[in-house]
């Protein structure tokens, strides 16, 4: 948008665009090889440098040396931009997009246009990120505790303490139905020799003896539904809106390449705030994948969730779609900008907080009641012109129709976009 006297949100019908075209002519080397034309082709969801070249009938390689790419790279980001090199003018074949190529904008929360320069290199780096999120996930979960079965652990006659294998520990797991003991962090360091290797399970499992109980240890940083997670030394407006919306970013990328980017595509199936884990700098990962499936996996009984997260078609039978997660992203939004559960207590009374906000935005002054329920301090100057942009995203992703939700691309491309706007309130408080 630095090309144009509009601002990204301010466009209206009739309006006339310059959106800036990345091109690139043949060089020697390319024309000697037989290429006269360099096509600017844009991305889309699914796109390989594999379909690219049987689409344009050209040979990976070539694609390869007119993007400056290194020899073995395959991934490409949608919504970027490749050179493609043709040995002739390209065909209507070639130029017209594919109907999924295309972003309408029924089912965008708010207007998306062309990216700028600088947020077609914030998306590829967002993107980015979330796929090493993935790649480099180390899973940390609340400590498991469970009771050992009766007379499983004895001293033999030597007074050795049983050794017991994985398989019998994650058993124990399963049929752990007691009420939880809670242990000092100074008992569990003692009864774990300090998380010492030989006492190491499996990744980050690992074996407590507590007096006359042997129970599994696994290591937890804690999840992102802490009210206290973002209050830490107290940090308002922008830097508070800008660590929200970091963390709604790396949930959004990675989910982004669970559905897009693996091979086959899988549906998380149960995204929710517990199942978020913060870093000491607030650097969110997913966590908890034992209810995914893959996409449109026909589930023949649902009902898959937790309560408040829950799309409506998991209540019924049928195929498992990405849009679960992205309807249940929607409320992990809401709870990042309310510091609200996804069921709450109001006047008495439980309520979901999906249908409160809905409510709140269809109101006379949605604006004024909407200052008045997300988390303090969040209002203040630009900050309801941010929350309005959050909700207006959280509320496309609970459409009652699947198909009319956003997908993870759009969401991130949003959310993008928010940021962008943040950073640039922060730098002008800077200069000033």
């Amino acid at each position: 948008m630095h090309a144009n006297d509009y601002s990204e949100f301010s466009l209206l019908p009739g309006n006339k665009l310059l959106i800036p075209l990345r091109c690139a002519c043949p060089t020697r080397g390319q024309t000697a090889a037989g290429t006269k034309f360099l096509l600017t082709y844009s991305i889309g969801i699914g796109d390989t440098l594999y379909t690219l070249s049987k689409r344009f009938n050209v040979s990976i390689k070539s694609i390869r040396e007119a993007n400056s790419f290194s020899d073995g790279f395959q991934l490409i980001y949608p919504f970027t931009t490749v050179l493609i090199p043709l040995p002739s003018e390209p065909s209507s074949s070639h130029t017209v997009g594919r109907s999924d190529h295309v972003t309408t904008s029924s089912s965008l929360p708010a207007p998306v246009d062309r990216k700028s320069r600088r947020n077609r290199i914030l998306s590829i780096a967002g993107i980015a990120a979330g796929a090493l999120s993935l790649l480099i996930l180390f899973v940390l979960v609340p400590i498991y505790l469970f009771h050992k079965k009766r007379n499983q652990v004895r001293q033999s006659r030597g007074g050795n303490e049983r050794v017991y294998s994985p398989q019998e520990l994650i058993l124990e797991l399963v049929r752990f139905d007691r009420a939880v003991k809670l242990f000092k962090f100074s008992e569990i360091k003692k009864a774990t020799g300090n998380f010492r290797t030989k006492n190491r399970i499996k990744g980050c499992l690992y074996r407590g003896s507590f007096r006359r109980e042997v129970l599994a240890v696994k290591k937890s940083n804690g999840s992102a539904d802490s009210e206290e997670w973002l209050s830490r030394g107290g940090s308002e407006g922008e830097k508070s809106w800008n660590k929200r919306i970091q963390i709604a970013l790396d949930v959004a990328n990675g989910l982004l390449y669970l559905h897009s980017f693996t091979n086959p595509a899988y549906v998380h199936n149960d995204i929710r705030s517990s199942n978020i884990l913060l870093n000491g700098n607030l650097r969110a990962k997913i966590a908890n994948f034992s209810h995914a499936v893959k996409a449109n996996f026909n589930c023949i009984t649902r009902v898959v969730g937790s309560k408040g997260y829950m799309a409506p078609e998991c209540l019924e039978a049928g195929p498992v779609t990405p849009k679960v997660d992205v309807f249940a992203f929607g409320v992990v939004l809401l709870e990042l900008i309310t510091d609200k559960y996804p069921v709450f207590l109001q006047d008495g009374r439980e309520r979901l907080l999906s249908t409160t906000v809905a409510a709140i935005m269809q109101s006379q002054d949605a604006e004024t009641e909407l200052s008045h329920f997300i988390a303090p301090g969040l209002g203040e100057n630009r900050g309801i012109e941010y929350a309005v942009q959050v909700v207006k995203l959280s509320l496309s992703c609970f459409r009652q129709d699947p198909a009319d939700r956003p997908d993870m691309a759009e969401v991130v491309s949003t959310l993008l976009k928010v940021q962008f706007n943040i950073h640039k309130t922060l730098l002008s408080k800077q200069k000033n």
